[in-house]
C-alpha cells in the first residue's frame, strides 16, 4: 500500500497563522509548527486530480507574495513537498508545465521516498 503526501509549507511565526489562512483561503490543516496545508492520497481519491497537485498549490499562493512578504515571508520560505511511502518501487514524473511555474515563482520542491514498513 502506497501513500502520497502533498504538503505547502509556509515557514513563518506562530502570530502569521490566522492571517495566512484568510490570504490563502485555505486553513493550515496540520499542526507542525509552521503553517501547513496537506492533501493525503492513499486508497482513496484526492478531491482533485493528482496530476494537477502542483498547480493546485501554486494557485493558492500565486499574485499573493507581496502580502505575504508584508507578514515577513519571503518566497524562499515557501516550499512543495512531495512524500511518497511506498512498497515495492517509486517513480514520479512532473509535467514540465508544473515544473516551469515552480521555477518562475521561485518555489522549491522537495521530494522525500522511503519504503514503508509495518514493524
Amino acid at each position: 500500500m502506497s501513500k502520497i503526501f502533498y504538503k505547502l509549507n509556509i515557514d513563518t511565526t506562530p502570530d502569521n497563522l490566522e492571517q495566512i489562512n484568510n490570504l490563502l483561503g485555505v486553513k493550515q490543516n496540520k499542526n507542525t509548527g509552521i503553517w501547513t496545508y496537506e492533501l493525503i492520497h492513499a486508497d482513496t481519491p484526492l478531491a482533485i486530480q493528482e496530476d494537477t497537485v502542483i498547480s493546485h498549490f501554486l494557485n493558492i499562493i500565486e499574485g499573493k507574495y507581496d502580502q505575504l512578504l508584508r507578514l515577513g515571508i519571503k518566497r524562499e520560505n515557501i516550499t512543495l513537498w512531495i512524500i511518497y511511502e511506498y512498497d515495492n518501487e517509486c517513480n514520479m514524473e512532473f509535467h514540465s508545465e508544473d515544473t516551469k511555474r515552480l521555477g518562475e515563482n521561485g518555489i522549491t520542491l522537495c521530494v522525500s521516498c522511503y519504503q514503508y514498513s509495518d514493524n
